[in-house]
């Protein structure tokens, strides 16, 4: 995970977040969300982490085939009318 940092001229560091892969919602947006100093209204500044670390997962090319295979039979058996399958 990388991490950003919202730093205020006036007030230097005042919020720190961590960039994850994936987000339940929205995810966060330093840039729009904080612009602005909460405290004196001055314009802020982003610095993000030079080298994000990565992560890496063991899902193979036939796991993704099957996962995808899998989607289509569900949306298919949930949507037959739509399809025309009926």
């Amino acid at each position: 995970m990388s991490e950003v940092r919202v730093i205020c001229p006036n007030h230097g560091l005042i919020k720190r977040v961590e960039m994850a892969c994936m987000w339940v919602g929205r995810p966060p947006m330093p840039e729009i969300d904080n612009a602005f100093c909460p405290i004196c209204g001055a314009k802020t500044v982003i610095e993000r982490d030079e080298q994000p670390s990565l992560s890496y997962c063991s899902w193979s090319q036939k796991d993704d085939n099957d996962y995808k295979l899998s989607e289509i039979k569900r949306y298919r058996e949930k949507y037959k009318t739509e399809f025309g399958l009926e």
